[in-house]
């Protein structure tokens, strides 16, 4: 799980006092990799065949929070 700040859009007019400049977004998902700059996350893995699909990176100086949760891979699944 990842609170981070992400860059906003807002469509069509607006004024001043409307615009909302940062946005602070969630995303949970399972670990990819992670180095210096990034952490990357995907929402979707087939463990059988190492193919991962949707992944975010995300840059860590945008990182608000984390938390990390452990997962039993070796579970039986139903």
């Amino acid at each position: 799980w990842i609170r981070w700040e992400d860059a906003s859009y807002q469509r069509g007019e607006g004024v001043l006092y409307e615009l909302e400049p940062s946005v602070v977004v969630e995303t949970t998902g399972r670990f990819f990799r992670e180095d210096e700059e990034t952490i990357s996350v995907c929402l979707d893995l087939h463990p059988k065949e190492q193919s991962f699909r949707h992944i975010a990176h995300i840059p860590k100086k945008m990182i608000v929070a984390r938390r990390d949760i452990e997962v039993d891979l070796d579970e039986p699944q139903s």
